[in-house]
């Protein structure tokens, strides 16, 4: 036996080019003999499994042992992720592959099937703040696919205003998000942060008297 390889007969040359004889074949001859085991290379076959995706395909290989070959080139995708390699384990806790990777005797005896799963990772959005006229905003976060994210909590803050909300639109004509809401697409976002003026009350107090003025409304910034 010999690992990799399948056993084919017995030759008076090591290289095979003798004269062949069978196992349990009769020898006739008056003279020493050495006979040299003959051997052919196993094969055995690489199928990759899309572990998840949903489309494309990957043509299995073949490959003999002591062969070096190169890899299918993934043709496997998922949406919402990137290829990342392959694994000999679906979990992607056995020996990893990359793609295209060139590799030689996958399978230890040199034959039957070796299955290679592909890996594959979530892809990510930023979801970035932007003060919009104030100070504060909240640090970048990431949003993952599939996976809700919760929006910062952190409020910016601008002299003379008050934070109402976030918008996707700089103007506010955009969606609105309040603080710590959930957002749920996958694709990169920036918020932009809306205000509201503050504005101030002057009463007028006739103070024992008649015919006071009535209140008006003192605007953040705007002379009255």
């Amino acid at each position: 036996t010999r690992t990799g390889y399948n056993f084919t007969g017995w030759n008076t040359s090591a290289y095979g080019y003798g004269v062949s004889y069978d196992p349990g074949e009769t020898y006739t001859g008056n003279a020493e003999l050495t006979l040299y085991a003959q051997w052919t290379p196993s094969s055995y076959t690489i199928t990759f499994d899309g572990n998840g995706a949903t489309g494309g395909s990957t043509a299995s290989m073949s490959m003999q042992y002591n062969e070096t070959k190169v890899l299918t080139p993934n043709g496997f995708y998922k949406t919402g992720h990137t290829f990342k390699n392959w694994n000999t384990m679906a979990s992607g806790n056995g020996t990893s592959y990359a793609d295209r990777q060139s590799v030689k005797n996958l399978a230890a005896s040199g034959s039957g099937t070796m299955t290679l799963y592909a890996q594959w990772t979530p892809d990510t959005y930023k979801v970035h703040y932007d003060s919009n006229g104030g100070t504060g905003a909240p640090g970048d976060q990431t949003k993952t696919y599939g996976v809700d994210l919760t929006l910062s909590s952190t409020k910016p803050t601008r002299d003379g205003y008050n934070f109402s909300s976030w918008n996707t639109k700089a103007d506010g004509s955009g969606t609105t998000y309040a603080s710590g809401a959930l957002y749920t697409t996958n694709a990169a976002l920036t918020l932009y942060a809306q205000w509201k003026i503050n504005t101030y009350t002057v009463t007028y107090n006739a103070n024992g008297g008649a015919g006071a003025p009535g209140s008006q409304t003192k605007t953040y910034g705007i002379d009255l």
